[in-house]
């Protein structure tokens, strides 16, 4: 029998006009090299998937807060499994004070669901998991790459001409 370890797969992405991190909630199997989707409802498609917003010369990551993306398929039981899963993540943010720093979100999931690592593309996406190679850290250094992947982002979005416009009016 194969052992599964659980962690996050962060990434920054550009998407529907603006700056997104994405921590989605994976899987490692013990001798794979790559991260795999969690299938066992209901942490499967769980994670925090923010974007970067600026106004008056300020940027903050919003939507950030844990949500599913993703679930094809909901019935009565997984969809109950779900909302119970965010009412737990939600009394552990409360409990952790988490408040505005989406770091503090991702070690408050960490802590809730004893995660042992956040990975990340080391390259160009390929078609398959298996096809990318990746960057393995423990959960403080992922935390630390996690928030340098917000900070770009919101470097990003104040750099967007829309946002210069606004933030000189």
């Amino acid at each position: 029998m194969m052992t599964e370890t659980y962690g996050l797969l962060i990434e920054r992405q550009s998407r529907h006009g603006s700056e997104q991190v994405h921590a989605k909630l994976m899987a490692r199997r013990e001798g794979q090299d790559h991260p795999i989707n969690v299938i066992d409802a209901p942490l499967a498609e769980l994670g925090m998937y923010g974007h970067a917003y600026a106004y008056d010369g300020q940027a903050k990551l919003i939507g950030w807060e844990p949500e599913y993306r993703d679930v094809f398929a909901i019935d009565q039981v997984r969809a109950a499994g779900m909302a119970k899963m965010l009412k737990r993540l939600a009394a552990a943010f409360a409990k952790d004070g988490v408040s505005e720093d989406p770091s503090d979100g991702l070690m408050s999931m960490a802590k809730l669901f004893k995660l042992t690592f956040i990975v990340e593309r080391a390259g160009p996406a390929r078609s398959a998991f298996q096809e990318s190679q990746w960057t393995w850290r423990d959960i403080p250094a992922g935390r630390d790459r996690y928030r340098v992947l917000v900070e770009e982002a919101k470097a990003v979005e104040l750099t967007k001409p829309e946002n210069a416009k606004r933030a000189a009016a």
